[in-house]
């Protein structure tokens, strides 16, 4: 009822309601008021703080989602861990050294600069080593002669894929042009065999098979 007494939320006294002012039943006095809105003020502003912030947040997520830079660096960097984790425990294929977990990268046979169309295309990919994928790096192949990484790199793959997927590899490819919504759908493929792998489950497929199908056509 409108004049049943009340517990005064600040000073915890109980108090009768004025009938003409039933809007102030959480205090009994005006002093009670005030105090009990300068206690509820540092919430008040936590409150819209986080709100804020929140809002903030949803603005920057959908700019970086549109931000075709930002989604080609996300995608680079769960491409990558994939491939480290596909050849974890193998030979660099330009200096035959073992990778060591954490000491080796993924390595692009055919340069990203020079052939954007594969760089994100695990059969143009190989876990390496960190020094022979650093740029200008050479390894000595005999006591006389010294060949660039790329030409080694290219040999190994002849020798250990095969003529057909050397042809394939150092021949023209169709350009793509990956829209925001291509890298999320393709990060979102490597991410789920990222996940299968680290859990030491085998590959989902064989990434470096010619015959299979693209994994996303760029429109």
């Amino acid at each position: 009822m409108a004049n049943s007494k009340r517990k005064c939320r600040n000073c915890k006294t109980y108090f009768k309601p004025e009938r003409e002012f039933p809007g102030t039943t959480a205090w009994c006095s005006d002093e009670c008021g005030t105090q009990l809105a300068l206690k509820r003020l540092p919430a008040q502003r936590k409150k819209i703080e986080k709100q804020e912030n929140a809002k903030h947040r949803a603005q920057k997520r959908k700019f970086r989602e549109s931000d075709l830079s930002h989604q080609k660096e996300l995608t680079r960097k769960v491409c990558n861990k994939m491939i480290r984790l596909l050849d974890r425990g193998k030979n660099c294929p330009t200096c035959n050294e073992p990778l060591v977990d954490g000491r080796y990268d993924a390595g692009h046979v055919r340069t990203v600069s020079a052939f954007p169309e594969l760089r994100f295309d695990p059969r143009n990919i190989f876990g390496q080593c960190r020094s022979c994928n650093g740029s200008g790096t050479h390894r000595k192949r005999t006591q006389k002669t010294q060949e660039s990484v790329s030409v080694i790199y290219q040999e190994w793959v002849l020798r250990n894929k095969g003529q057909a997927y050397h042809d394939w590899l150092f021949g023209p490819h169709e350009s793509k042009h990956y829209t925001c919504k291509d890298l999320i759908k393709l990060r979102a493929i490597f991410a789920a065999e990222v996940l299968r792998l680290e859990k030491g489950l085998p590959p989902s497929r064989d990434w470096r098979a010619l015959e299979q199908a693209e994994l996303l056509r760029a429109s």
